[in-house]
C-alpha cells in the first residue's frame, strides 16, 4: 500500500477520533460518587491505612476472584492526594488505555509493512478499543483495571519482538506478568502468553552454543511464573458472591453460547450470539491463514502479538463462561466485560493488517483492500447505530449515578433510605462511608450538620415559592413509590439541588426517608416564573416501599441548597395508607 504522508495523517487522524469522542463522553458523564464493587475495594482498604491497621494481608486479598494488590496501591495513592475522587481515577484509566492504544501502533508498526498500512491498521484497533460499549467501562473507575493484562501482553509481544537478550525478556515480561496477576484474576493468563522468546540473532548463536545462555532465563521464568501464581492460589477460596462454577461437559452448548454473546454484547446490535458468533469464525479464518502463511514462508513474527491477543480473549471468554453461567445466559452482556472482548476485535483487525503486509501479488493485494474497504464502511455504520444505542445507556447511568451521589450525601442524615441497597451488594457499606467521611477522605462530603438538622424537623405546609411535592403514589407494583416535584433554592430563581422526602405517623412523628435530585423537565414552572433557569428545577423518582410503617403516612418535603446550606420547605402533603406487612 503506497501512499504519501498525507494519507497517512488522515488515517492516524481517523485512529485518533474515537479516543477523542471517548473523552468527551467521560468528561460530560462522570459523577464523583464510589459505585457497587468501589465500596469494598478500596473503599475498606483506606479505612484501614488511615486508621492505621492496613496490611499487606489486606493489600493481598480476595476480592471476588482477583487479589487487586497493584490497584490498591493507585488507588489509595489517589485518596490521600484528593479525599478519594473517582474522577481522578478515571481520568488515570483513560490515561492507561491511550498508553495502550500507543502500544496498538508501536505493534502495528512492527506488523503491517507500510507507514499508511500501519496508519490504516491503527485506526481499526483504535474504533475497538474506543468503542461505545466502553464509555460505561470508563465512567467506572475500577474497570480500568481490566485493561491492564491486554495491554501488559502488548508490552510483552514487543519485548519479544525485539533484539534484547533473553534474560531481559524474561525480566520484563516475568514483571508484566506479575502486575498483572495481581491486578485481576485473568492477568495470571499473561504468564504463559508472554513467554520470552529467543530473538533469530541469539537463536543461530545458540545452534552453535547449546549450551548458552537461553535456558536459564527460561528457566528463571518458569520459576517466577509457579511462584507467583502459587502465592496467588495460597488461601484462595470460591467468592461467596459467585455462583458455582460450570464444569459439566454435557453443558457445553450452554457454555459456547455464553462465549458467542459474550463476545457479542460489545457491538450492541441486537443479535449479540450471531455478532459473537461471526466474529469467532473471522478470527479463526484469519488465524488459520496467517499460520498457513508461516508455514509456507516462515515468516511467524508479523501475526505473533495479534494471534495471542485473540487467544487472551477466546480463554478468557471461557474462563467467565465457566465461572458466570450459573447467573444465566444474560450474565455475557454487560458493559464490564467491554475491555476484554474488544482485543478479540482488536486482534482480528491485527491480522487483517498483518497479512496484508505479506501479500506480494498485486491482485490478491487489491481484493484484500476490497474486502477491508467493505469491512470499514461495516463498521462504521455499525459505529453510529451503537453509539446512539450507548448515548441512551449512559444518560440512564448518569442519572443513576447522580442520584447515588445524594444518596451519600444523605446516607447520615437519612439511614434509612432504601436506595443504600443498590449502591453496593456489601452490608457494610454504611459504616465505610461514615468512617471515610470521618476521616475527611471521602469527596464529596456528607450533608453538614446544619442541613441534618434542618430536615430533621417536620417542614411546615404553608404558602412557599420554593416548590411543591405534587404526587406521592403506589406503582403498579405497590413495591415502589412515584414521587414528582418541584424544588428551587429558598432565594429563588434557580433550581435546588436536591428534595428530601419524608413522612409523618398517626403519631405525627415525622422521618426523612428518601432524597430525589432536581433535573426533571418543567416548562411549566419556568413560564410561571419567567425564568429559563428553571427549566431544570422538576425531581422526579421511584423509591422502595420496603421500611416504610403500616398506616396512613403523610408526606412531606424539603427544599435544599447544598452549597449555600439552606432548606425550605415545600408546599402538599400527600397521604396514603400502608396495610400491615404479612
Amino acid at each position: 500500500m503506497r501512499s504519501g504522508p498525507l494519507a497517512t495523517l488522515i488515517a492516524l487522524c481517523a485512529g485518533v477520533l474515537p479516543a477523542a469522542v471517548a473523552l468527551w463522553m467521560l468528561v460530560h458523564h462522570w459523577v464523583p460518587v464510589p459505585y457497587a464493587d468501589e465500596w469494598k475495594t478500596p473503599g475498606e482498604q483506606i479505612v484501614s491505612y488511615y486508621r492505621g491497621t492496613l496490611t499487606l494481608e489486606e493489600l493481598c486479598s480476595q476480592h471476588n476472584e482477583s487479589r487487586k494488590l497493584f490497584p490498591r496501591l493507585v488507588y489509595l495513592a489517589v485518596a490521600i492526594a484528593t479525599h478519594w475522587d473517582v474522577r481522578i481515577i478515571m481520568a488515570l484509566s483513560f490515561a492507561l488505555v491511550c498508553g495502550g492504544s500507543v502500544l496498538l501502533y508501536l505493534l502495528a508498526r512492527r506488523c503491517c509493512g507500510s507507514p499508511l498500512a500501519s496508519a490504516c491498521c491503527f485506526a481499526a484497533m483504535n474504533v475497538w478499543l474506543f468503542w461505545p460499549r466502553q464509555y460505561e467501562t470508563f465512567v467506572l473507575s475500577i474497570q480500568g483495571e481490566l485493561f491492564v493484562p491486554p495491554f501488559a501482553l502488548a508490552a510483552a509481544c514487543l519485548v519479544n519482538l525485539s533484539r534484547r537478550p533473553t534474560w531481559w525478556k524474561a525480566g520484563v515480561n516475568a514483571t508484566l506478568a506479575h502486575v498483572s496477576t495481581y491486578t485481576v484474576a485473568n492477568g495470571m493468563l499473561v504468564w504463559p502468553l508472554a513467554f520470552p522468546i529467543v530473538s533469530a540473532k541469539a537463536q543461530a548463536g545458540a545452534e552453535t552454543n547449546p549450551g548458552g545462555r537461553q535456558l536459564w532465563p527460561r528457566l528463571a521464568y518458569l520459576a517466577a511464573a509457579t511462584a507467583s501464581i502459587g502465592c496467588y492460589f495460597y488461601g484462595y477460596q470460591h467468592p461467596p458472591l459467585a455462583p458455582p462454577m460450570v464444569l459439566s461437559v454435557e453443558r457445553w452448548p450452554e457454555l459456547a453460547a455464553f462465549v458467542g454473546r459474550w463476545l457479542g454484547d460489545l457491538t450492541l446490535v441486537g443479535a449479540p450470539l450471531v455478532a459473537g458468533t461471526l466474529i469467532a469464525l473471522l478470527f479463526t479464518l484469519l488465524a488459520a491463514t496467517a499460520i498457513w502463511r508461516c508455514r509456507v514462508n516462515g515468516e511467524w513474527r508479523q501475526h505473533y502479538p495479534f494471534l495471542v491477543l485473540g487467544l487472551y480473549t477466546i480463554v478468557s471468554g471461557c474462563v467467565a463462561a465457566v465461572g458466570r453461567l450459573a447467573f444465566g445466559p444474560e450474565a455475557a452482556m454487560h458493559s464490564r466485560y467491554a475491555p476484554y472482548t474488544a482485543f478479540l476485535y482488536i486482534a482480528a483487525a491485527g491480522l487483517l493488517g498483518s497479512i496484508h503486509g505479506q501479500i506480494r501479488s498485486r491482485k490478491v493485494a487489491t481484493l484484500w483492500r476490497a474486502a477491508c474497504a467493505i469491512a470499514a464502511v461495516t463498521v462504521l455504520v455499525m459505529g453510529v447505530s451503537a453509539f446512539a444505542k450507548e448515548r441512551s445507556l449512559l444518560a440512564e447511568t448518569t442519572a443513576d449515578r447522580r442520584h447515588l451521589l445524594q444518596v451519600v450525601r444523605w446516607s447520615k442524615a437519612i439511614p434509612a433510605n432504601p436506595d443504600l441497597r443498590h449502591l453496593s451488594p456489601y452490608e457494610n457499606t454504611t459504616a465505610v462511608i461514615r468512617e471515610l467521611d470521618q476521616l475527611g477522605v471521602l469527596y464529596p462530603p456528607l450533608v453538614d450538620e446544619q442541613l441534618a438538622s434542618a430536615v430533621s424537623r417536620p417542614p411546615v405546609d404553608a404558602a412557599t415559592t420554593a416548590g411543591a411535592l405534587e404526587r406521592v403514589a403506589l406503582a403498579s407494583s405497590a413495591a415502589e413509590l412515584l414521587i414528582e416535584g418541584w424544588a428551587q433554592t429558598p432565594e429563588g430563581g434557580v433550581p435546588a439541588d436536591c428534595a428530601v422526602i419524608g413522612y409523618e405517623t398517626a403519631g405525627a412523628e415525622w422521618k426523612p426517608f428518601t432524597v430525589i435530585e432536581t433535573g426533571a423537565k418543567r416548562q411549566d414552572v419556568a413560564a410561571r416564573f419567567g425564568s429559563d433557569q428553571l427549566l431544570r428545577a422538576g425531581f422526579k423518582g421511584r423509591v422502595l416501599t420496603a421500611g416504610l410503617p403500616p398506616g396512613e403516612l403523610t408526606f412531606r418535603a424539603w427544599s435544599v441548597a447544598l452549597d449555600a446550606r439552606r432548606a425550605a420547605p415545600l408546599h402538599g402533603a400527600p397521604a396514603l395508607e400502608f396495610p400491615p406487612a404479612d
